[in-house]
């Protein structure tokens, strides 16, 4: 590919290409050309800081994801980006503040939510851990992924197990997925510790109706045999 210095999309384009081939170094010659031609432009400043951070300058990638941000604060995959490299260093108190001001512009940055209930369960805030990753499981539930929000369940669970929440949504998935009978169970183990959820009740009534439902539906098989 043939490279035009003067023209910023060339080189910023031969810098992702590089990237994508792995070759950070060969992209950052192309991305500091690009930057000098356009000293302000976010999307090289990012490329540049996520380059950087996997040839291991984790301290100056921040340094460019800082000067991104300066310019456009709300810069969300920036905020990410930035927090996960700070999760990575062990610098979890700064790393929540950028999940949570991207949670703030976008509440349902589902990523930066995950990321951000590792950064809790670091410092041993197991509570706000937990609610992190029962969010994270009911979104996976709503997106069809059903392995994944298991996963963050039983996370929530294994950091605070009567997380009545977590409890409580972990029957909802096993409802989802015709587990009628393991749903009330987790049902009945969210109601031992709030016994007059009118939602739980609710859930679990429903989860009865549907195991009955599937039970006798079973058993007029049987008989027609």
């Amino acid at each position: 590919m043939l490279v035009n210095p003067n023209k910023f999309d060339s080189l910023y384009q031969r810098g992702i290409s590089m990237s994508r081939q792995e070759k950070h170094k060969e992209a950052m010659i192309f991305y500091r050309k690009a930057l000098k031609l356009e000293p302000n432009n976010i999307k090289v400043l990012l490329k540049m800081g996520i380059s950087l951070a996997k040839l291991g300058k984790d301290e100056k990638a921040i340094i460019f994801f800082d000067k991104a941000l300066a310019i456009d604060s709300n810069h969300m995959k920036i905020l990410y980006n930035k927090g996960v490299l700070l999760n990575y260093l062990g610098r979890y108190s700064e790393a929540i503040k950028s999940f949570d001001q991207s949670l703030n512009i976008d509440p349902n940055d589902f990523d930066s939510l995950l990321e951000k209930g590792i950064a809790l369960r670091k410092l041993a805030k197991n509570e706000g851990a937990a609610d992190c990753f029962d969010k994270y499981g009911i979104a996976m539930i709503r997106a069809g992924k059903y392995r994944k929000a298991e996963e963050s369940f039983d996370f929530a669970l294994k950091i605070k197990p009567n997380h009545v929440k977590a409890l409580s949504n972990k029957g909802v998935l096993m409802a989802t997925v015709g587990e009628y009978e393991k749903s009330i169970v987790y049902f009945d183990k969210a109601l031992k510790i709030d016994p007059n959820n009118s939602h739980i009740l609710s859930n679990k009534k429903l989860a009865i109706d549907k195991f009955n439902e599937k039970h006798n539906s079973m058993i007029l098989k049987m008989q027609e045999i």
